[in-house]
């Protein structure tokens, strides 16, 4: 442990080169998005507020009960820790829920890969009866009938018109 301490408290470009099966293309990780050190932080910052007010916001589900931290909860670990995951009415689901931690790196999402972007993800548990049972056609209307995402669309997007691809997007 004291030996990949001191090769990995130094800085990044002195750090061993990774060893990767043949065929393995290395893809460095880079700078965060919304780190301290990303350019684009400030830029970005609206539609994180925006993203991040939605996935904390229970009204996003048919019930008004359930949101997407519901099942992904920051402190552990971006999930429920549940054998299987319970959603809309108390239902429960068929599988755990999986972390989202990194998510944003994944090429394959959901547990049988369906999904191949966070984009193509986003709508299936809003819309699943299982889980927040909310018809997704419907979620603009919903949302632009509540004040408060009036000002973050327009602070995330230069208008407030809310849309599906608005939401997926933030």
């Amino acid at each position: 442990v004291d030996t990949l301490r001191y090769l990995y408290e130094r800085s990044s470009d002195r750090w061993p080169k990774p060893n990767l099966d043949s065929g393995v293309a290395h893809i460095e990780l880079g700078i965060l998005p919304g780190s301290p050190l990303d350019p684009y932080r400030d830029s970005l910052k609206p539609l994180i507020d925006l993203g991040k007010t939605m996935f904390f916001d229970p009204r996003l589900s048919a019930s008004n009960q359930i949101s997407c931290s519901s099942c992904h909860h920051p402190d552990q670990a971006w999930t429920d820790g549940r054998g299987v995951a319970v959603g809309h009415d108390h239902m429960r689901g068929s599988r755990n829920t999986p972390s989202i931690e990194n998510s944003w790196y994944f090429t394959s999402l959901f547990w049988d890969g369906r999904a191949s972007s966070l984009e193509t993800q986003a709508p299936g548990p809003i819309e699943n009866p299982i889980e927040m049972h909310q018809n997704f056609e419907k979620l603009p209307a919903k949302l632009a009938a509540i004040k408060g995402y009036h000002v973050l669309y327009k602070n995330a997007y230069g208008d407030k018109k809310i849309t599906k691809d608005r939401i997926i997007t933030a």
